[in-house]
């Protein structure tokens, strides 16, 4: 049963992370009974049914919609250049063990070696709004072939095997792979692209593999990469959060490294560039790292710093009971500030906001952020910044998200949080989280007030001038220190 924590701003339901297979869910049904519905371009309703029967009628140019969760032991084959899947924020369980998705834009007939299919056109892929996750071992996520392109957008999938793989199918040039706003959770590569002279386009996201290299881009290839965040936990030396023989163009990338795993790998030799203006964050502290040595005036940063860091936790004290509450404060730098800036279209505005959850359903993972939290199809509180901007002289800009009105029962519980900024490039809203740390994000307010009422000086000084009831003295006021002492009493 899904644990739920009711506060006035918003219902968290929050979980555990794991990759092992999800049991068999009992789906949503329709009115009708129908999964889904085929139909135009334009919206015109052809047929309404169950999904695998939906799936097998779609034709060139259809748009295929989700009308509720489903389930599917049938591999979900797409042929015929424009067909769209729309999930429309519902969830397929895949109880198959090839591949969920096997993908041909260009010519659905062929599927032997290479240069056969070479003088056929390149047919575009659609899928978009959907979250897809395995109930059987060896279940891969997407599998493209024969002059196919594929747009993903909101597409989370949580695979035991890859996440995307390129087959190694005819004439590879004019091929594009776009993702945006994508999360990919994958027991091998999460994305593996094999051929040269093929573009990859990503826009955020958040890309792990639990045994091998969240990125793997080949020979000839280029990468376009804006904010986002590339993760792997193998321990074996040939592994990393990304390994590169491309053309690599990056901005604001985090390459993450969890159990001492090898961060970033560039080949040497192999033709690997990276464009001058990339910005890469290398969040490593046993691992290594490895860049071809052409890459001079690639702005890295090995520090481990982030673009948006958590890192204060307080009291948020309210004219009213309700008001009251925790705040967090984030300092987004102004360096990322700077390249938001030189990336985002014209007549565009960068915009924040905070992730909230309670820290005890993240059972200790170390990511947070939207994509994670939909492993579960869970909600969470996200907090857009509207108030609380602090723009300092130096460029930095400081967050304030405040989770106020707690309830009595949940003074002891612990909140995290993360930060975001989003900013527009190319018509494409591309979000980038801060990284994830459970200690500096979180707090509970009993915690905090317990903290703040040991925050106390013998003498008065330029910060302690409120006098205590002891005859001590205080930062906080009287008022203040009602409040406090309210919490603290609380505590566990």
């Amino acid at each position: 049963m899904k644990k739920r924590i009711t506060l006035l701003l918003a219902i968290a339901m929050l979980f555990a992370l794991s990759v092992p297979c999800f049991s068999i869910p009992a789906v949503a049904e329709t009115d009708d009974g129908a999964e889904a519905v085929l139909m135009s371009s334009d919206g015109i309703e052809f047929e309404r049914g169950a999904f695998d029967d939906i799936v097998k009628m779609a034709q060139p140019g259809d748009v295929i919609k989700l009308l509720s969760d489903v389930l599917t032991r049938t591999q979900i084959s797409l042929h015929g250049d424009n067909i769209t899947l729309d999930g429309d924020g519902h969830t397929i369980y895949y109880g198959g063990t090839d591949y969920i998705f096997h993908i041909c834009g260009g010519d659905a007939s062929y599927h032997g070696g290479d240069n056969t299919c070479d003088d056929k056109p390149v047919g575009t892929v659609y899928l978009k709004n959907f979250t897809a996750k395995f109930i059987a071992d060896r279940a891969g996520g997407i599998k493209t072939y024969n002059r196919t392109s594929l747009h993903c957008e909101n597409v989370n999938i949580f695979s035991d095997d890859l996440g995307h793989l390129s087959a190694r199918n005819c004439k590879s040039d004019d091929i594009t792979y776009t993702y945006i706003n994508c999360n990919f959770i994958t027991t091998g590569q999460a994305i593996f692209t094999f051929r040269p002279d093929q573009t990859l386009n990503i826009y955020g996201g958040y890309f792990e593999s639990h045994t091998a290299r969240a990125l793997r881009v080949n020979d000839g290839m280029t990468a376009n990469i804006y904010g986002a965040i590339f993760a792997t936990r193998n321990l074996n030396s040939d592994s990393a959060a990304a390994k590169s023989t491309g053309n690599l163009n990056m901005a604001g990338c985090t390459f993450i490294n969890f159990n001492g795993a090898d961060t970033f790998i560039t080949e040497e030799g192999k033709g690997t560039t990276i464009g001058a203006d990339s910005s890469l964050i290398l969040n490593t502290t046993e691992g290594n790292y490895s860049i071809a040595t052409l890459l001079e005036g690639v702005k890295l940063n090995i520090s481990g710093g982030t673009p948006a860091s958590t890192s204060n936790t307080s009291i948020k004290f309210g004219g009213s009971v309700k008001d009251n509450g925790i705040r967090f404060r984030t300092t987004v730098d102004s360096a990322a500030i700077a390249r938001a800036n030189s990336l985002k279209d014209d007549d565009t505005k960068i915009s924040f906001g905070t992730l909230i959850v309670p820290i005890e359903y993240l059972d200790g993972q170390t990511i947070f952020n939207e994509g994670v939290a939909k492993l579960v199809g869970c909600e969470y509180i996200d907090i857009k910044a509207k108030d609380g901007i602090v723009n300092e002289l130096n460029g930095d800009v400081v967050l304030n998200a405040a989770l106020v009105d707690i309830k009595a029962e949940h003074v002891n519980t612990e909140f995290t949080a993360v930060a975001y900024f989003e900013y527009v490039r190319d018509g494409i809203t591309v979000r980038e989280y801060g990284l994830y740390d459970a200690v500096a994000n979180t707090a509970s307010i009993a915690g905090l007030a317990v903290e703040a009422e040991a925050d106390v000086s013998a003498t008065e000084t330029a910060t302690h001038m409120y006098k205590t009831a002891d005859g001590k003295y205080s930062p906080y006021t009287a008022e203040q220190q009602a409040v406090i002492a309210a919490y603290a009493d609380l505590a566990k």
